[in-house]
């Protein structure tokens, strides 16, 4: 046969190739209007290029009937167009490299601690890269170690009593001092925030602004990223509070063009179909969502890095922190009693995997980074084992009835629980007053077995409005729980015991900066969490206010950054936020699902 001779069989080829072409091209089309569509080539041939090839082969069958006969060379130029034009599209279409402007990142990673991190050495190549060419150093967490206090204390310079954060139920207008990108907004420099605590509702930022899990609403700046919030929420909530209620192909459409990759949609879908063969594991919905989270932020932050182009840009990982909480008794289960050995093999490596994704996160934004840009990898608090008795049951307060009767005598008030301790604060007009009133209704309240107040007090250091609360009698037992008395109360009203929570937050975590100017393969002295706005100014040419308590320790510089004058405050900028929507209250649901509240 030549190739110039008709053929039934040059017809069947050309079929398969317009059949393939036909099912192929909406993912060519996806991958040119998002360079990181195609991030897993075997997983697209296994997934597209496949039953792309089975369909083909149908449509070539039929299609062979109406062409007839063809030139052979017809068949094998439709067919080539086909399989090897279209997937090489898809394949080798170039991605973006470096953001060009980018002159400082700031990547958190909520709870990463030294102790998890250097164990793993040799399996994070990413930030041990940075502790060689960079420095180092353990960043200190102060009382109550509430994340969003805490990451609202790193991005101010200012203490609580000073910035006005204190619990979980706030919003960005709650704070009173500037942040750091409010500062280098205001000094011209273009800022992107994705998901820093207490940024609901989101300012009106030169280029984006993404609020945390603590937002119960989907607004953005830009309003065109609430998709992302509405995954989020949607998937949480089952739709009750998200305001908009578009169907999952149009919400996976949407992240799409937003930089959404064939692998993250991929994971998404299949721990979808587990959930629907296998039913549901809290314990594998928790890990495995955490983790798919992780992956459609990344995706969304780099596509708006290259979009958006900002001067400085955040990123923050929050899933190091929740699966600690809730799978560390099986990452170190001879600290505790009762773990089943059948859970540590199946999570034992929760934790791991967990930091192997971070690391593979920051490595990717590291690629972005131009050469004279520097990064910063900060962690809000370290984290530790929960430790408990009574064959792997821990006793953890209860924060529903002890809130009812709280803002019942003494009126508003944010109760939370860290571990085995509640911390109360209360938020009316006059906290002083209200701090008298609640202490005295504590030590009224008593325990029937013992005959004193359940609760034992004591300030808190770091924030002079708050208490913190932990059990006088710990000794908490099935047969206690069925038999005592708080006021008369059911005991269970007040404490339970629990297995889901094994981690805990612990003081230091990590502070890890690179750049130009940086030190090379130093180690400071720990650092307060106060320091990280002064440090993060100093990186793009600006001083520390006046009123920051906290400075850029000296060592980290390879000589002293040439700044202007300092202010004494940068805490006008306050007044011109530009906020877009907002609701009441905090997404009381992430709150449960992390276990600061019941």
């Amino acid at each position: 046969m030549t190739t110039t001779a008709p053929s039934r069989f040059s017809a069947v080829l050309a079929g398969a190739g317009i059949g393939g072409l036909l099912v192929l091209a909406p993912l060519i089309w996806a991958q040119v209007q998002n360079p990181w569509f195609l991030d897993r080539p075997g997983l697209w041939l296994l997934l597209a290029v496949l039953p792309a090839g089975c369909i083909g082969a149908v449509v070539g069958l039929v299609l062979a009937r109406w062409l007839g006969r063809l030139p052979l060379a017809a068949g094998l130029l439709c067919w080539v167009i086909g399989w090897a034009a279209s997937p090489a599209v898809g394949m080798l279409w170039p991605r973006p490299g470096q953001v060009d402007g980018l002159r400082l990142l700031v990547v958190g990673i909520d709870g990463a601690t030294f102790d998890l991190i250097e164990p793993m050495q040799g399996r994070l190549p990413a930030l041990e890269g940075l502790m060689e060419r960079g420095v180092r150093a353990d960043l200190q967490a102060a009382e109550p170690m509430f994340s969003p206090l805490l990451w609202t204390t790193m991005s101010t310079g200012k203490t609580p009593e000073q910035h006005g954060v204190h619990g979980f139920s706030v919003h960005s207008d709650a704070c009173l001092a500037a942040r750091f990108w409010e500062i280098m907004e205001d000094h011209g420099l273009r800022t992107g925030v994705y998901k820093w605590l207490v940024s609901y509702p989101p300012q009106q930022v030169s280029t984006f602004q993404v609020p945390a899990w603590l937002a119960p609403a989907t607004e953005t700046w830009p309003a065109e990223l609430s998709f992302i919030k509405e995954i989020e929420l949607s998937r949480r909530l089952k739709r009750k509070q998200v305001q908009a209620t578009r169907g999952n192909v149009t919400l996976v459409l949407e992240g799409l063009r937003h930089g959404f990759r064939f692998g993250t949609i991929a994971a998404a879908v299949r721990f979808s179909f587990t959930e629907k063969l296998l039913g549901p594991d809290p314990e594998r919905a928790h890990q495995q969502g955490q983790l798919i989270r992780v992956l459609m932020d990344r995706d969304l932050f780099v596509f708006l890095l290259h979009q958006h182009k900002p001067a400085v840009a955040s990123f923050t990982d929050y899933a190091t922190d929740a699966i600690g909480h809730r799978f560390w008794k099986y990452h170190q289960p001879d600290l505790f009693d009762g773990v089943p050995p059948a859970g540590v093999q199946r999570w034992g490596d929760s934790l791991d995997q967990a930091y192997l994704q971070a690391d593979d996160v920051l490595a990717e934004l590291l690629a972005a980074l131009p050469a004279d840009a520097a990064v910063v990898v900060v962690s809000d608090h370290g984290f530790q084992a929960l430790q408990g008795e009574d064959s792997g049951l821990f006793f953890a307060p209860r924060t529903e009835r002890l809130r009812a009767l709280l803002e019942e005598r003494i009126g508003e008030v944010e109760v939370a629980k860290l571990g085995h301790k509640v911390v109360v604060t209360p938020t009316g007009a006059d906290p002083k007053l209200d701090r008298e009133r609640l202490q005295t209704l504590l030590d009224g309240l008593i325990q029937a077995s013992t005959g004193e107040p359940f609760y034992r007090w004591e300030p808190v250091t770091d924030d002079p409005r708050s208490l913190g609360l932990t059990l006088r009698d710990e000794s908490v037992t099935r047969h206690r729980l069925e038999s005592d008395t708080v006021n008369g109360e059911p005991l269970g009203e007040f404490v339970r015991l629990t297995e889901a929570y094994s981690g805990i937050h612990e003081r230091d975590g990590i502070f890890l900066a690179a750049g130009p100017g940086i030190a090379q393969g130093v180690v400071l002295d720990p650092m307060s969490q106060l320091d990280l706005t002064p440090v993060l100014l100093n990186l793009v040419g600006l001083p520390a206010a006046q009123d920051m308590v906290g400075q850029a320790p000296p060592a980290m510089f390879t000589q002293p950054p040439a700044l202007p004058e300092a202010p004494a405050s940068y805490d006008a900028l306050v007044r011109q936020r530009v906020l877009v929507g907002g609701q009441e209250g905090a997404n009381e649901e992430a709150l449960r699902a992390l276990g600061y509240i019941d």
